[in-house]
């Protein structure tokens, strides 16, 4: 049964926060998708969305990626890697264009930030991982490969 919550007399109605999924696996790659979100925006506002949930804006394993294959968390779509200056989203400066947009029409930004994924490495390395049953029984530890090899540099003065 849904709980209902009565507003006493004069009192204010509680804040109704909603949030907008702002992307789908999808979505074309034309590096447009910052761009037309910040256009939105102030329509999204007006209907009473509170927040937007946005992809992983870091760079990916490529210009297509969706983001879920991190390869350099700082790139928002500022420098030349992987093919690209942009993400599949767009550039920083949309990005940021977004943000600034929402930030004015008071929308908050959620990120999906995927700290963890790290496919889009260049390489691999060795590591140590414990090998754990069902029970949570480690018998021993096995060498594996791990993808944790990245050869991105910063620019200079960065």
């Amino acid at each position: 049964m849904e709980n209902v919550h009565i507003v006493p007399g004069d009192s204010p109605c509680p804040s109704n926060l909603t949030m907008f999924q702002g992307f789908e696996w999808y979505i074309p790659a034309d590096h447009q998708h910052w761009a037309r979100l910040a256009d939105e925006i102030p329509s999204l506002a007006a209907l009473g969305i509170t927040s937007m949930w946005i992809p992983p804006a870091a760079k990916g394993a490529s210009p297509t990626s969706n983001g879920y294959d991190i390869y350099d968390l700082y790139d928002l779509g500022e420098f030349m890697q992987r093919g690209a200056r942009h993400t599949k989203w767009g550039t920083k400066e949309e990005l940021v264009r977004l943000v600034n947009t929402a930030n004015s029409h008071g929308v908050g930004i959620l990120f999906d930030a995927v700290l963890n994924h790290k496919t889009g490495a260049d390489g691999t390395d060795t590591v140590v991982a414990v090998k754990v049953d069902r029970h949570g029984i480690a018998p021993l530890n096995v060498c594996s490969r791990a993808w944790l090899t990245f050869l991105s540099r910063p620019p200079a003065g960065y």
